[in-house]
């Protein structure tokens, strides 16, 4: 559960931090955000101005580790759940 605070934590501070500095939408900074911290970066919505950029290499670093985390936590669950109904 403490993984899953973060991962939201990031991406409420992704979305704050694009809507804001770069303007965009909610919906759209999320949507960068989540893209972002998944890796899939389809290059579709970019940051434009050098502190954007900046936050986002920091935001990878931190992010792409805890998101990795949280996927790892909840497949092993999930893997242990399903052994244990067999």
């Amino acid at each position: 559960r403490a993984l899953l605070l973060v991962l939201v934590a990031q991406l409420v501070c992704g979305t704050v931090f694009y809507s804001k500095v770069e303007g965009w939408e909610v919906l759209d900074s999320l949507y960068f955000s989540v893209s972002t911290l998944a890796t899939v970066g389809y290059g579709d919505l970019h940051p434009t101005m050098a502190l954007s950029k900046v936050f986002t290499m920091v935001y990878m670093v931190l992010g792409v580790g805890v998101f990795v985390a949280f996927i790892t936590k909840v497949t092993a669950h999930e893997t242990r759940r399903r052994r244990s109904d067999e």
